[in-house]
């Protein structure tokens, strides 16, 4: 796993360049919308996010968390990320820790969002460790709410031996489709969806929308949604930065 230092160097450098532009706006829309339609149904007492990095650079999903709970909880190995993600929201509870040590008792949460956490992990193993963690905290009859970097889309597949795709931080473990469901059962979890999304090409994306920056973000932004519709498409799993489920402790 990845120092919380490491962490704290790679969100001074966001902050610093400013990279809170088109596509982490984007991005930012795509997960609050994902976490209002997937976890909609009836309110939950404590959700937990797993990460804090989207908190602290803009919205993040504290918004459509906090419509579905009465307290909403987080956690970052960064403490500058959890701190400033907490400036940022008031209302929420926010605090430094890994995935793999949650510091939270046993049963304590009702719904957990995991929104490509774990695939910055360095091993399976500490993958593992991260999910037990996760099924620990949530009370029975919980949900989860996970996403992963996505190795069945060949960019994904070879960014670890091409440098130049890869972006500007550290990515760790990911699964392929046909892995999700055998390894978030192995874990104890019941398996209610998988699902694809975010189907823009990356890297040309980020490239197209940094040029774009000094222009309004709305036609942009939907113009890249318009590659969600790949989403009903069969080669979905090929063309998905992210794959993810909905399942139940």
């Amino acid at each position: 796993m990845k120092s919380a230092t490491y962490w704290d160097q790679i969100t001074t450098g966001f902050i610093r360049h400013r990279h809170r532009g088109i596509w982490r706006e984007f991005t930012d829309q795509l997960n609050q919308s994902l976490v209002a339609e997937l976890l909609a149904g009836p309110p939950a007492g404590r959700i937990l996010k797993t990460d804090l990095f989207d908190e602290a650079m803009l919205k993040g999903v504290v918004d459509p968390m906090a419509r579905i709970a009465s307290e909403v909880h987080g956690i970052d190995i960064s403490d500058l990320v959890a701190r400033t993600a907490a400036e940022q929201n008031p209302n929420a509870i926010f605090r430094q820790a890994s995935v793999t040590q949650i510091p939270y008792p046993d049963q304590y949460f009702d719904t957990v969002v995991s929104l490509s956490t774990l695939d910055q992990l360095e091993t399976i193993e500490e993958v593992h460790q991260g999910l037990s963690e996760i099924h620990r905290v949530l009370a029975p009859g919980g949900r989860l709410l996970i996403t992963f970097d996505n190795r069945s889309n060949p960019l994904i597949a070879v960014r670890k031996y091409l440098p130049f795709i890869c972006g500007p931080y550290f990515m760790g473990e990911s699964v392929r489709v046909a892995q999700l469901k055998p390894l978030l059962e192995s874990r104890g979890f019941q398996l209610q969806r998988i699902f694809t999304y975010m189907h823009a090409p990356r890297v040309l994306a980020v490239k197209i929308c940094r040029l774009l920056e000094h222009k309004p973000y709305a036609p942009t932004i939907a113009k890249l949604r318009l590659f969600e519709a790949l989403d009903n498409w069969p080669t979905r799993n090929w063309t998905a930065n992210y794959i993810g489920a909905i399942v139940q402790k």
